[in-house]
């Protein structure tokens, strides 16, 4: 897990600096974007292993960064975070719905951010140990 990359998606350029020292100084490999858009570019030039992103952002928010990654087989099964000053139960039902896999309210103990993606990325690990052939036979 060490290593793994996050891309954090922020508009609020103190908040994703501060998450991406943290994360970084615990193993992460962190890269930042200040909007969906934004996510994109990064995403194309390299995939993360999970993305945090928050919902409210000018340009392109989290929901449509999620649903169009969501529709590309290339990233359909990125994990996705969703970090939010948005903390109703609307919200997170609308983000559970677009499948996202975990939600925070702004403001977050960084150490439970660490510990959503640490999970999210022991989830990932789990599924990459089991075998094609498994997995085949379910079906």
């Amino acid at each position: 897990m060490t290593g793994a990359a996050v891309l954090v998606v922020e508009d609020e350029a103190r908040l994703a600096r501060t998450i991406e020292l943290y994360l970084g100084q615990r193993g992460f490999t962190v890269r930042t974007a200040s909007n969906g858009a934004e996510a994109l570019e990064r995403i194309a030039e390299a995939r993360p292993d999970v993305i945090v992103t928050d919902i409210m952002m000018p340009v392109m928010d989290g929901y449509t960064l999620c649903r169009r990654l969501r529709m590309d087989p290339v990233t359909c099964a990125i994990p996705f975070l969703f970090l939010t000053a948005k903390d109703h139960e609307r919200e997170r039902g609308k983000g559970l719905h677009m499948e996202d896999d975990d939600y925070l309210a702004k403001p977050c103990d960084l150490v439970e951010l660490h510990a959503c993606v640490h999970a999210l990325m022991a989830r990932v690990d789990a599924l990459r140990k089991i075998p094609e052939r498994s997995m085949e036979e379910r079906a």
